[in-house]
Protein backbone atom coordinates (compact mmCIF):
# COMPACT_ATOMS: atom_id res chain seq x y z
CA UNK A 1 0.00 0.00 0.00
CA UNK A 2 1.05 3.54 -0.76
CA UNK A 3 2.33 5.44 2.06
CA UNK A 4 2.22 9.29 3.24
CA UNK A 5 2.84 11.26 -0.33
CA UNK A 6 4.32 8.06 -2.07
CA UNK A 7 3.92 9.19 -5.66
CA UNK A 8 3.74 5.51 -6.94
CA UNK A 9 0.60 5.22 -8.91
CA UNK A 10 0.21 8.49 -9.68
CA UNK A 11 1.39 10.56 -12.51
CA UNK A 12 3.69 12.38 -11.39
CA UNK A 13 6.73 13.32 -13.97
CA UNK A 14 10.58 13.86 -12.56
CA UNK A 15 12.07 17.43 -12.11
CA UNK A 16 9.74 20.04 -11.47
CA UNK A 17 6.62 18.17 -12.16
CA UNK A 18 7.52 16.08 -8.44
CA UNK A 19 7.09 17.57 -4.93
CA UNK A 20 2.93 17.11 -6.00
CA UNK A 21 1.90 14.53 -3.37
CA UNK A 22 2.01 14.65 0.24
CA UNK A 23 1.12 12.89 3.40
CA UNK A 24 1.79 13.29 7.20
CA UNK A 25 2.36 11.67 10.43
CA UNK A 26 1.43 13.12 13.57
CA UNK A 27 2.73 11.84 16.94
CA UNK A 28 0.62 12.41 19.80
CA UNK A 29 1.26 12.34 23.82
CA UNK A 30 -1.54 10.98 25.96
CA UNK A 31 -2.59 12.74 28.99
CA UNK A 32 -5.16 11.29 31.55
CA UNK A 33 -7.63 12.91 32.01
CA UNK A 34 -8.01 14.59 35.54
CA UNK A 35 -4.20 14.75 36.20
CA UNK A 36 -2.88 15.98 33.03
CA UNK A 37 0.41 13.31 33.69
CA UNK A 38 1.32 11.59 30.92
CA UNK A 39 0.05 7.36 30.87
CA UNK A 40 0.89 4.38 28.92
CA UNK A 41 -2.98 3.76 28.08
CA UNK A 42 -2.04 3.38 23.62
CA UNK A 43 -3.04 -0.38 24.10
CA UNK A 44 -6.42 0.86 25.62
CA UNK A 45 -7.13 3.55 22.91
CA UNK A 46 -5.88 1.13 20.15
CA UNK A 47 -8.24 -1.12 21.65
CA UNK A 48 -11.39 1.41 21.37
CA UNK A 49 -10.65 2.25 17.96
CA UNK A 50 -13.55 1.53 15.45
CA UNK A 51 -13.12 -2.14 14.21
CA UNK A 52 -12.58 -1.07 10.51
CA UNK A 53 -9.87 1.49 11.69
CA UNK A 54 -6.77 0.57 9.26
CA UNK A 55 -3.43 -0.13 11.89
CA UNK A 56 -1.26 1.82 9.13
CA UNK A 57 -3.70 4.71 9.90
CA UNK A 58 -3.70 5.02 13.57
CA UNK A 59 -1.06 2.64 15.61
CA UNK A 60 0.98 2.52 18.77
CA UNK A 61 4.57 4.03 19.39
CA UNK A 62 7.90 3.27 20.34
CA UNK A 63 6.38 4.04 23.83
CA UNK A 64 2.83 2.99 25.52
CA UNK A 65 2.31 6.94 26.38
CA UNK A 66 1.80 7.89 22.56
CA UNK A 67 -0.46 6.74 19.37
CA UNK A 68 0.35 8.02 15.94
CA UNK A 69 -2.12 8.71 12.82
CA UNK A 70 -1.08 8.69 9.75
CA UNK A 71 -2.78 9.85 6.13
CA UNK A 72 -2.79 8.33 2.89
CA UNK A 73 -0.84 9.74 -0.50
CA UNK A 74 -2.82 13.32 -0.92
CA UNK A 75 -2.84 16.14 -3.75
CA UNK A 76 -4.05 19.12 -1.53
CA UNK A 77 -3.92 20.65 1.41
CA UNK A 78 -8.20 19.90 1.48
CA UNK A 79 -7.60 16.34 1.10
CA UNK A 80 -5.28 16.68 4.07
CA UNK A 81 -7.05 18.31 6.12
CA UNK A 82 -10.22 16.11 5.58
CA UNK A 83 -7.94 13.00 6.83
CA UNK A 84 -6.20 14.80 9.52
CA UNK A 85 -9.33 16.09 10.93
CA UNK A 86 -10.90 12.41 10.51
CA UNK A 87 -8.27 10.58 12.39
CA UNK A 88 -7.68 12.74 15.23
CA UNK A 89 -11.45 13.10 16.05
CA UNK A 90 -11.71 9.45 15.90
CA UNK A 91 -8.75 8.95 18.04
CA UNK A 92 -9.46 11.28 20.12
CA UNK A 93 -12.58 9.95 20.99
CA UNK A 94 -11.06 6.53 21.34
CA UNK A 95 -8.58 8.03 24.25
CA UNK A 96 -11.32 9.56 25.97
CA UNK A 97 -12.66 5.88 26.60
CA UNK A 98 -9.44 4.87 28.12
CA UNK A 99 -9.98 8.09 30.40
CA UNK A 100 -7.25 10.24 28.79
CA UNK A 101 -6.63 13.48 26.50
CA UNK A 102 -4.92 13.06 22.63
CA UNK A 103 -2.26 15.44 23.42
CA UNK A 104 -0.86 17.48 20.80
CA UNK A 105 2.70 18.42 22.38
CA UNK A 106 5.99 17.89 21.61
CA UNK A 107 6.48 16.89 25.24
CA UNK A 108 4.52 15.59 28.18
CA UNK A 109 4.19 18.97 30.67
CA UNK A 110 3.57 16.46 33.92
CA UNK A 111 4.06 13.03 35.25
CA UNK A 112 7.20 10.51 35.36
CA UNK A 113 9.26 9.18 32.74
CA UNK A 114 10.20 6.06 34.68
CA UNK A 115 5.95 4.88 35.12
CA UNK A 116 5.62 4.69 31.41
CA UNK A 117 6.46 1.57 29.34
CA UNK A 118 7.89 0.75 26.07
CA UNK A 119 6.78 -1.04 23.26
CA UNK A 120 8.87 -4.36 23.10
CA UNK A 121 7.49 -4.96 19.52
CA UNK A 122 9.60 -6.89 17.13
CA UNK A 123 9.88 -3.17 14.77
CA UNK A 124 11.29 -1.60 17.85
CA UNK A 125 13.61 -4.40 19.80
CA UNK A 126 16.62 -2.84 17.66
CA UNK A 127 16.05 0.07 19.60
CA UNK A 128 15.99 -1.25 22.74
CA UNK A 129 19.21 -3.15 22.12
CA UNK A 130 21.46 0.12 21.01
CA UNK A 131 19.94 2.70 22.74
CA UNK A 132 19.11 1.57 26.14
CA UNK A 133 18.22 4.00 28.53
CA UNK A 134 17.23 6.60 25.94
CA UNK A 135 14.62 4.79 24.89
CA UNK A 136 12.80 5.31 28.42
CA UNK A 137 12.83 8.69 28.23
CA UNK A 138 11.89 9.01 24.55
CA UNK A 139 8.24 10.90 25.37
CA UNK A 140 9.06 13.15 22.62
CA UNK A 141 6.14 13.30 19.65
CA UNK A 142 6.92 15.38 16.47
CA UNK A 143 4.89 16.14 12.82
CA UNK A 144 6.31 14.55 10.05
CA UNK A 145 6.17 15.59 6.23
CA UNK A 146 6.54 13.37 3.74
CA UNK A 147 6.93 14.73 -0.29
CA UNK A 148 6.83 12.88 -3.17
CA UNK A 149 10.21 13.00 -5.39
CA UNK A 150 10.51 10.23 -7.97
CA UNK A 151 14.29 9.84 -8.67
CA UNK A 152 16.42 9.07 -5.68
CA UNK A 153 19.09 11.60 -6.81
CA UNK A 154 16.45 14.65 -7.41
CA UNK A 155 15.23 13.74 -3.39
CA UNK A 156 18.56 14.19 -2.53
CA UNK A 157 18.64 17.63 -4.48
CA UNK A 158 15.70 18.72 -2.86
CA UNK A 159 17.22 17.63 1.09
CA UNK A 160 20.17 19.68 0.19
CA UNK A 161 17.76 23.04 -0.14
CA UNK A 162 15.67 22.25 2.57
CA UNK A 163 17.87 21.58 5.18
CA UNK A 164 19.37 25.37 5.90
CA UNK A 165 15.44 26.13 6.14
CA UNK A 166 14.19 23.80 9.07
CA UNK A 167 15.46 25.99 11.93
CA UNK A 168 13.00 28.35 11.00
CA UNK A 169 10.16 25.60 10.68
CA UNK A 170 11.01 24.56 14.38
CA UNK A 171 10.68 28.09 15.28
CA UNK A 172 7.08 28.06 13.56
CA UNK A 173 5.98 25.01 15.22
CA UNK A 174 7.20 24.97 18.67
CA UNK A 175 5.06 22.95 20.76
CA UNK A 176 6.91 21.81 23.60
CA UNK A 177 8.30 24.09 26.22
CA UNK A 178 7.56 21.48 29.10
CA UNK A 179 9.16 18.33 30.35
CA UNK A 180 7.46 16.06 32.88
CA UNK A 181 7.12 18.83 35.80
CA UNK A 182 9.49 21.72 34.65
CA UNK A 183 9.48 24.47 32.40
CA UNK A 184 12.83 24.39 30.14
CA UNK A 185 12.96 27.43 29.09
CA UNK A 186 12.93 26.39 26.02
CA UNK A 187 10.69 27.16 23.05
CA UNK A 188 10.67 23.05 21.87
CA UNK A 189 12.63 21.03 24.10
CA UNK A 190 11.54 18.27 22.11
CA UNK A 191 14.59 19.33 19.35
CA UNK A 192 17.58 19.78 22.08
CA UNK A 193 16.25 16.47 23.42
CA UNK A 194 16.25 14.56 20.41
CA UNK A 195 20.00 15.36 20.25
CA UNK A 196 21.33 12.73 22.34
CA UNK A 197 20.36 10.19 19.67
CA UNK A 198 23.74 9.42 17.61
CA UNK A 199 21.99 10.07 14.57
CA UNK A 200 20.20 12.91 14.24
CA UNK A 201 19.56 16.74 14.39
CA UNK A 202 20.73 18.66 11.40
CA UNK A 203 21.79 16.74 8.23
CA UNK A 204 24.99 17.23 6.26
CA UNK A 205 24.64 18.04 2.14
CA UNK A 206 25.26 15.33 -0.19
CA UNK A 207 25.12 16.15 -3.62
CA UNK A 208 23.88 12.73 -5.21
CA UNK A 209 21.55 9.26 -3.80
CA UNK A 210 25.19 7.54 -4.21
CA UNK A 211 26.92 9.92 -1.49
CA UNK A 212 23.76 9.55 0.64
CA UNK A 213 23.20 6.00 0.30
CA UNK A 214 26.95 5.58 1.12
CA UNK A 215 26.55 7.40 4.02
CA UNK A 216 23.50 6.03 5.42
CA UNK A 217 25.73 2.51 4.89
CA UNK A 218 28.54 3.15 6.87
CA UNK A 219 26.18 4.96 10.00
CA UNK A 220 24.59 1.68 9.51
CA UNK A 221 27.46 -0.42 9.67
CA UNK A 222 28.97 1.07 12.49
CA UNK A 223 26.08 -0.38 14.48
CA UNK A 224 24.93 3.02 15.70
CA UNK A 225 21.63 2.90 13.88
CA UNK A 226 20.41 -0.71 13.08
CA UNK A 227 19.19 0.20 9.27
CA UNK A 228 18.53 3.11 7.58
CA UNK A 229 14.92 3.73 8.56
CA UNK A 230 16.82 4.57 12.30
CA UNK A 231 18.65 7.30 10.80
CA UNK A 232 17.16 10.10 12.28
CA UNK A 233 17.82 13.87 10.69
CA UNK A 234 15.19 16.49 10.78
CA UNK A 235 15.20 15.99 7.04
CA UNK A 236 15.96 12.80 5.04
CA UNK A 237 14.87 10.00 2.66
CA UNK A 238 12.27 7.67 3.85
CA UNK A 239 13.25 4.50 3.82
CA UNK A 240 9.99 2.97 3.04
CA UNK A 241 8.47 5.67 0.79
CA UNK A 242 9.79 7.14 -2.86
CA UNK A 243 9.99 10.48 -0.69
CA UNK A 244 11.62 13.25 1.12
CA UNK A 245 10.61 13.36 4.72
CA UNK A 246 10.80 16.00 7.10
CA UNK A 247 11.11 15.46 10.66
CA UNK A 248 12.10 18.47 12.54
CA UNK A 249 8.86 20.11 13.92
CA UNK A 250 7.18 19.32 16.76
CA UNK A 251 3.79 17.69 16.33
CA UNK A 252 1.48 20.89 15.96
CA UNK A 253 -1.24 22.04 18.20
CA UNK A 254 -3.99 22.21 15.65
CA UNK A 255 -4.47 20.73 12.28
CA UNK A 256 -4.20 24.26 10.38
CA UNK A 257 -0.64 24.40 12.10
CA UNK A 258 -0.14 21.21 10.30
CA UNK A 259 -1.42 22.61 7.01
CA UNK A 260 0.84 25.31 7.09
CA UNK A 261 3.86 22.99 7.75
CA UNK A 262 2.80 20.59 4.99
CA UNK A 263 2.14 23.29 2.58
CA UNK A 264 5.46 25.30 3.35
CA UNK A 265 7.42 21.55 3.23
CA UNK A 266 6.03 20.74 -0.61
CA UNK A 267 6.65 24.79 -1.31
CA UNK A 268 9.68 24.67 -0.62
CA UNK A 269 10.46 21.38 -2.58
CA UNK A 270 8.93 22.71 -5.42
CA UNK A 271 11.52 25.87 -5.44
CA UNK A 272 14.41 23.69 -4.40
CA UNK A 273 13.81 21.14 -7.63
CA UNK A 274 13.09 24.57 -10.43
CA UNK A 275 16.54 25.91 -8.69
CA UNK A 276 17.93 22.23 -9.30
CA UNK A 277 16.57 22.39 -13.08
CA UNK A 278 18.17 25.56 -13.81
CA UNK A 279 21.58 24.26 -12.28
CA UNK A 280 21.98 26.68 -9.30
CA UNK A 281 23.90 25.28 -6.25
CA UNK A 282 22.58 23.97 -2.97
CA UNK A 283 23.92 26.43 -0.20
CA UNK A 284 25.69 24.37 2.02
CA UNK A 285 26.27 25.92 5.32
CA UNK A 286 28.20 24.42 7.52
CA UNK A 287 27.41 22.00 10.35
CA UNK A 288 28.39 24.16 13.25
CA UNK A 289 25.99 26.90 11.79
CA UNK A 290 23.42 24.97 11.60
CA UNK A 291 23.41 23.42 14.69
CA UNK A 292 23.92 26.78 16.31
CA UNK A 293 20.95 28.18 14.04
CA UNK A 294 18.56 24.91 15.12
CA UNK A 295 19.52 25.60 18.94
CA UNK A 296 18.35 29.03 18.76
CA UNK A 297 15.35 28.19 16.99
CA UNK A 298 14.70 25.56 19.75
CA UNK A 299 15.30 27.91 22.44
CA UNK A 300 13.44 30.86 21.38
CA UNK A 301 11.08 30.19 18.98
CA UNK A 302 9.83 33.38 17.89
CA UNK A 303 10.34 35.29 20.17
CA UNK A 304 13.99 36.46 19.84
CA UNK A 305 16.54 35.70 16.60
CA UNK A 306 16.88 33.33 13.68
CA UNK A 307 20.12 32.79 11.26
CA UNK A 308 19.12 33.81 7.97
CA UNK A 309 18.83 31.10 5.99
CA UNK A 310 21.05 32.98 3.30
CA UNK A 311 23.05 34.76 4.81
CA UNK A 312 23.79 32.99 7.90
CA UNK A 313 23.02 36.32 9.88
CA UNK A 314 21.16 36.29 12.77
CA UNK A 315 18.00 38.64 11.81
CA UNK A 316 14.83 38.87 13.89
CA UNK A 317 12.58 35.86 13.94
CA UNK A 318 9.79 37.78 12.29
CA UNK A 319 12.46 38.94 9.27
CA UNK A 320 12.88 35.14 8.87
CA UNK A 321 9.85 33.84 8.75
CA UNK A 322 9.27 36.67 6.03
CA UNK A 323 11.80 35.41 3.78
CA UNK A 324 10.57 31.50 4.50
CA UNK A 325 7.17 33.00 3.13
CA UNK A 326 8.80 34.86 0.22
CA UNK A 327 10.90 31.82 -0.80
CA UNK A 328 7.88 29.67 -1.67
CA UNK A 329 5.22 32.16 -2.34
CA UNK A 330 5.02 31.76 -5.90
CA UNK A 331 4.66 27.81 -5.51
CA UNK A 332 2.16 28.18 -2.69
CA UNK A 333 0.24 29.93 -4.76
CA UNK A 334 0.56 27.60 -8.01
CA UNK A 335 -0.91 24.90 -5.70
CA UNK A 336 -3.35 27.03 -4.48
CA UNK A 337 -1.95 26.18 -0.79
CA UNK A 338 -1.20 30.05 0.37
CA UNK A 339 -4.63 30.83 1.09
CA UNK A 340 -4.45 28.48 3.75
CA UNK A 341 -0.88 28.57 4.93
CA UNK A 342 -0.46 32.75 5.03
CA UNK A 343 -3.12 32.95 7.36
CA UNK A 344 -1.82 30.45 9.65
CA UNK A 345 1.76 31.43 9.80
CA UNK A 346 0.53 35.38 10.08
CA UNK A 347 -1.15 33.88 13.29
CA UNK A 348 1.23 32.21 14.51
CA UNK A 349 3.14 36.02 14.40
CA UNK A 350 0.04 37.60 15.95
CA UNK A 351 -0.59 35.23 18.68
CA UNK A 352 2.72 33.63 19.55
CA UNK A 353 3.64 30.10 18.91
CA UNK A 354 1.90 26.83 20.84
CA UNK A 355 4.87 26.75 23.33
CA UNK A 356 4.25 30.20 24.35
CA UNK A 357 0.49 29.27 24.96
CA UNK A 358 1.36 26.29 27.58
CA UNK A 359 3.78 28.18 29.12
CA UNK A 360 1.70 30.82 29.84
CA UNK A 361 -1.20 28.31 31.38
CA UNK A 362 1.33 26.23 32.96
CA UNK A 363 2.37 29.58 35.27
CA UNK A 364 -1.38 29.92 35.19
CA UNK A 365 -2.18 26.91 36.94
CA UNK A 366 0.02 23.82 36.12
CA UNK A 367 -1.10 20.48 34.53
CA UNK A 368 -4.74 21.18 34.60
CA UNK A 369 -4.58 24.76 32.98
CA UNK A 370 -2.05 22.83 30.35
CA UNK A 371 -4.30 19.60 30.20
CA UNK A 372 -7.02 22.76 29.13
CA UNK A 373 -5.16 24.23 26.17
CA UNK A 374 -4.53 21.17 24.57
CA UNK A 375 -8.02 19.69 25.12
CA UNK A 376 -9.41 22.96 23.53
CA UNK A 377 -7.41 22.65 20.42
CA UNK A 378 -9.06 19.23 20.14
CA UNK A 379 -12.53 20.31 21.05
CA UNK A 380 -12.73 22.49 17.76
CA UNK A 381 -12.44 19.34 15.09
Amino acid sequence: MSGPGDPSGDAVTSGVGDAVTLGVEEEFQLLDVETGHVVSRAPAVLAALPAATPPEWVQGELTQSQVEIATPVCRSLDELRAHLEHWRRVTSQAAAQAGCVLAASGTPPAGDWREQRATRSQRYLPLHDGMRHLVDEQLIAGCHVHIGVSSPDLRVAVLDRLRAWMPVLIALTANSPLWLGVDTGFASWRTVHWWRWPVSGPPPAFGTAHDYDQRVAALTATGVAPDESKVYWDVRLSARYPTVEVRATDVCRTVDETLMVAGLVRGLARVALREHASGRPAPDPPPELMRAATYLAARDGLTDRLVDPVTGRPIPAREAVSALMDRCRPELDATGDLAVVEPVAGEVLRSGTASQRQREAWARGGPQAVLGVIAAAEARL
